[in-house]
């Protein structure tokens, strides 16, 4: 006769073996997946940190805001810094009419802060993360700069947001989840949506909810639902 190959199938013993590899497996991805997650969380609370750091310093040094100083171009070489240009000195550091973008390459041009930018917007306005504003660590995220309206008035902010399609302007897609955004929110300040320094500027369910908006909804899941503005002057 024939070789014949012995068979036999897996046994309970086995079978309850490998579940338990999977299972731990399984459990260590998630872990780590955590783990990535919470170090890049950190990371934004420390970019808001210098960022507010370094514009803080930039005011203390000229008097005046970066962006929208008037006269930048006295005390920095536009040769060393050729896309150098000064602001209107209205305390207003408008996206739309560049200074946005010129608040980074002051910022930059100052040395108060770290990397490259260009200093320049096209012509639909649009904040490109890494080129012409700051990006950050969790992807397709940066650091924008303008003068708008919250819940609790008008000011200059920082908007963190994703980046925006090409043609719509300023960065404002969602990339945070609720439970993201009021870690960074109670870290930075007092952890409610629609007041203090930090605010979701949509302020609507999915990112915010209850009487007011005044909670961040952690019923929401993982899922990107949210934004945030933080505000870098005292305001109006």
């Amino acid at each position: 006769m024939g070789n014949v190959k012995n068979q036999r199938g897996f046994t309970f013993a086995e079978l309850s073996i490998s579940l338990i590899i999977i299972g731990l497996l399984i459990v260590m991805v998630l872990a780590a997946s955590s783990i990535i997650r919470s170090a890049k969380i950190r990371s934004v609370i420390t970019d808001i940190t210098n960022y507010q750091s370094a514009f803080d310093l930039f005011v203390t040094k000229y008097g005046a805001m970066p962006g929208d100083i008037s006269d930048i171009t006295s005390s920095l070489s536009t040769a060393t810094y050729p896309a150098l240009a000064n602001g209107n000195g209205d305390n207003q550091i408008t996206w739309s009419n560049g200074e946005g973008a010129q608040a980074w390459y002051h910022m930059m041009a100052a040395g108060m802060l770290p990397g490259s930018y260009t200093g320049t917007v096209n012509g639909t306005q649009d904040a490109v993360v890494g080129t012409n504003i700051p990006g950050s660590k969790i992807s397709s995220a940066g650091y924008a700069i303008d003068y708008d309206a919250t819940a609790t008035g008008t000011s200059n902010h920082l908007h963190f947001a994703g980046q925006s399609a090409a043609g719509t302007g300023i960065n404002n897609a969602v990339i945070l989840s609720p439970t993201d955004a009021q870690n960074i929110d109670s870290k930075v300040d007092d952890g409610i949506p629609n007041s203090g320094r930090v605010q979701d500027p949509t302020l609507n369910t999915p990112c915010s909810t209850g009487a007011n908006t005044n909670a961040y909804n952690l019923a929401g899941g993982d899922t990107a639902s949210c934004r945030l503005n933080i505000q870098l002057d005292s305001g109006s």
